[in-house]
């Protein structure tokens, strides 16, 4: 695939997802008198966007697909057409259809996509509007046949608005390089949208020379052509051979002179574009006041800046941002783990130096040196993982499409509420949440959220609510799925286990036992099976997604009233702070983030209760683990006068780990373990020390969970 398809299945990418929450917005204003217009500016912006990348980027189905989508938008913004259910189906099956289209391209398989059916309905809805077609206008100002046909309405309207303005208007003919397209194009359009405003983009049929492209921009611009000219010669990828300009139409208004092309006549001023009769109501200011459909309810999410009218349409893709693949910064975040490692290694030479007799002026030299080289290396780390942070809010934001489509399938109302979408996270982790949150928001609409009559005979309103929420704890974030459903049933799922033979009947469950039975693969307690869930699956996928973040998931439950789930995941994978400790001549890393303290005990300090051991720690009974045991190493033997006790801990849930030493605070890289030891229960991960040695990593959550289920049931707090 090359660069430049790789950079419009990204931007298209963005574009969609722009698309289907703008499209949920304006779902809001069905069947009323008129939408809000700059909503429907912004969706036909990103419409006519997309049109046009993929016109450079020959995806053909996809430029004629929403070409035809732009006529449905454009039409609506004239009012020519009524923002009805149909409408607004058609706009999210065109979205869908983009979308498949899109993977088509990106995995090179031809899943034999037929666009035809999708665009008769669409000319078919067209026809059957009551539009009445106005007389072009651009006749009046002699712009050439072969360029007013090939226009957009939109593209016409914005030509005519320039024109009545009296803008002058210039053919901009470009012929460039294949290889030079992707980087020359994107400067060439940021310059003149600085400039003016690019009105459209046309390829040129003609035919130019090996590995080069031409095509033409009809453009806006109140410069004079020299001015125009001067500034495109300090594009340092264009050469002058490379462009020619000449005017369509000169303006009025306009000083300089006009080029010896453009011996026109001027045009007469055209008459103002009457207005629509049609009246134009208030329309809703936020998303609080906009009415509920009667036949589905999706919250809509924060509404974005509005652009101020008049903004260009390149306003939406113009930034000061650069798209980086992941894979480059992950290499970038691996390097710096080995400069970490060099640094350790540092240290430890210039420990060596300081004892040397006779070079204390050099070891003074040195850690200075080594001082500084640290800090700007803690720079450089921190500037890349501030790199690879992005707002949750890219994840929640598909879920309003989402649970719209559950809604229509189950025949159910639900209000969907989105909180912490500013809260940062991990890029890696982000990718890896997607599909186990995708399954959770099904069970909660599909298992959850009871029927309408249902929740009417329960006092409840009809509509049910599921809350997405994250916030950040220290080094950790917290994603919450609640809904105020049904709660779970756990006698249902205690029966389900019994009929399946995995635990004794009369067995009450546990929290933690009825967690892991959830979590079990093809386990499901669901009477019928459905589109959308009742197999079994999703919630297996939920627990090995999460397993592999190194991260938790609890739940609370309330029958008739609903539930939480609780999902806390590390903030970053790449570089953290640990504590090495000692145990049975063993060293372990211990991540800093969960220790909450450490001290010295002796033997007799240790109390057992219900077998199992535990100390006083002020005004809590802390329980205990001794990793000797729990790692099967050989202990030293148990009536050791002292040992040292690291308290770890995550949210309210704490656990006092006996190890023999406390050794150092130090920076390590965290490695997988690999294919064959990445389920390994008790560990992260591994590190190199400066030394060469090879320490594993502590899985502090999964240490914590394995020790609560111990001890769920007796009378410890933990």
């Amino acid at each position: 695939m090359d660069e430049l398809t790789e950079v419009f299945i990204e931007e298209s990418k963005e574009i969609l997802e722009s698309l289907d929450q703008n499209l949920l917005k304006l779902e809001q204003f069905a069947n009323q008198a008129r939408p809000d217009p700059e909503l429907v500016n912004q969706i036909f912006r990103s419409i006519h966007t997309l049109k046009g990348n993929s016109g450079l980027a020959s995806a053909d189905k996809i430029k004629d697909l929403t070409h035809k989508m732009e006529f449905l938008l454009d039409h609506l913004r004239k009012n020519k057409i009524a923002l009805t259910d149909p409408f607004v189906d058609l706009m999210f099956r065109g979205v869908d259809t983009v979308k498949v289209l899109l993977k088509e391209i990106s995995t090179g398989i031809n899943q034999e996509v037929d666009i035809s059916e999708l665009l008769r309905q669409i000319d078919q809805l067209l026809e059957e509007s009551s539009s009445v077609e106005k007389k072009s206008e651009l006749d009046l100002y002699k712009i050439p046949a072969e360029i007013s046909r090939v226009l957009t309405e939109y593209e016409e309207t914005r030509l005519l608005e320039n024109l009545q303005k009296g803008v002058p208007i210039y053919e901009m003919l470009f012929n460039l390089k294949i290889a030079d397209l992707e980087r020359t194009v994107s400067d060439l359009l940021e310059k003149l949208n600085s400039w003016g405003e690019v009105i459209a983009k046309l390829p040129i049929s003609t035919p130019s020379k090996a590995f080069e492209l031409r095509f033409k921009i009809i453009f806006a611009c109140k410069l004079e052509l020299s001015k125009i000219l001067e500034n495109l010669r300090d594009i340092s990828e264009l050469h002058p051979s490379d462009y020619r300009i000449q005017p369509l139409a000169p303006g009025e208004g306009i000083k300089g002179k006009e080029p010896e092309e453009g011996n026109r006549t001027d045009p007469p001023k055209a008459p103002a574009v009457p207005s629509s009769a049609l009246p134009t109501p208030e329309v809703p200011k936020g998303p609080e006041q906009v009415a509920r459909r009667s036949d589905r309810s999706v919250a809509p999410t924060t509404p974005g800046p509005t652009l101020p009218a008049g903004e260009k349409e390149s306003s939406d893709s113009l930034g000061n941002t650069v798209r980086i693949d992941i894979k480059k910064l992950d290499n970038l975040m691996n390097i710096v783990g080995e400069l970490v490692l060099a640094k350790a290694r540092y240290q430890q030479m210039e420990a060596r130096i300081e004892l040397e007799p006779g070079l204390r002026g050099l070891s003074e030299e040195f850690k200075k040196n080594n001082k500084f080289a640290s800090k700007k290396l803690e720079d450089l780390r921190e500037g890349i993982l501030k790199v690879r942070m992005v707002p949750i809010g890219q994840l929640f934001s598909r879920f309003p499409r989402i649970v719209l489509d559950l809604t229509r399938a189950t025949e159910k109302k639900v209000n969907l509420i989105l909180k912490g979408e500013d809260t940062e996270l991990d890029k890696a982790v982000i990718d890896e949440m997607g599909e186990p949150l995708v399954h959770m928001v099904r069970n909660a609409v599909d298992h959850g959220i009871e029927p309408g009559p249902v929740r009417l005979a329960r006092g409840k309103p009809l509509e049910g609510t599921i809350l997405l929420n994250a916030y950040q704890e220290g080094s950790h974030i917290t994603i919450e799925v609640e809904d105020d459903g049904g709660g779970i049933n756990m006698e249902a799922l205690a029966q389900k286990a019994i009929d399946r033979g995995l635990i004794e009947k009369g067995t009450k469950l546990t929290k933690s036992e009825a967690l892991s039975l959830m979590m079990s693969p093809g386990f499901s307690t669901a009477q019928t099976l459905t589109d959308i869930s009742g197999r079994g699956v999703g919630m297996d996928a939920v627990k090995s997604a999460i397993s592999r973040l190194k991260g938790t998931i609890d739940f609370q439950t309330a029958p008739g009233l609903g539930t939480k789930f609780i999902i806390k995941l590390p903030l970053t994978l790449a570089i953290i702070q640990v504590l090495l400790v000692k145990v049975a001549d063993h060293t372990y890393a211990i991540p800093l983030t969960s220790v909450l303290e450490s001290f010295k005990m002796t033997r007799d300090k240790i109390e057992v209760i219900d077998k199992q051991e535990v100390a006083q720690l002020r005004d809590i009974i802390l329980p205990l683990m001794r990793l000797a045991e729990a790692f099967n190493l050989q202990a030293p033997e148990r009536n050791k006068a002292s040992f040292y006790v690291v308290v770890i801990g995550l949210a309210e849930k704490k656990v006092g780990v006996i190890v023999d030493e406390l050794l150092e605070q130090q920076e390590i890289v965290i490695k997988p373990l690999g294919r064959y030891l990445a389920d390994t229960p008790g560990f992260a991960g591994a590190t190199t020390l400066g030394d060469g040695r090879v320490v594993l990593i502590l899985d502090v959550a999964g240490l914590i969970e394995s020790l609560n289920a111990k001890l769920e049931g007796k009378r410890i707090y933990a």
